[in-house]
């Protein structure tokens, strides 16, 4: 490889490669936090739905309010090919 006889071309090289681990050491990080975000969002959206339901008299919740407490749940997961209708 040319680049690497040169002494411009180890630092280029050099160069590249720190600033790719910096990229990862940024982006490793940042992709943890948007998953813990995530996780905890879900998890007060449950305490929400399950305050809901010990309020309710008869142990049911009503569809407009379970809609609005479980938004997810009225479209279909698009990573499986699932459809609402199960076909």
């Amino acid at each position: 490889m040319f680049l690497a006889r040169t002494l411009s071309g180890r630092l280029l090289l050099l160069t590249i490669i720190i600033v790719m681990m910096v990229e990862v050491l940024v982006f490793l990080p940042s992709v943890a936090r948007f998953r813990q975000d995530f996780l905890l969002e879900r998890l007060q959206m449950a305490q929400i739905a399950s305050l809901a339901l010990l309020a309710a008299d008869d142990e049911m919740v009503e569809a407009a309010l379970e809609e609005e407490l479980w938004p997810m749940r009225a479209s279909p997961p698009s990573f499986c090919g699932a459809t609402a209708h199960g076909s």
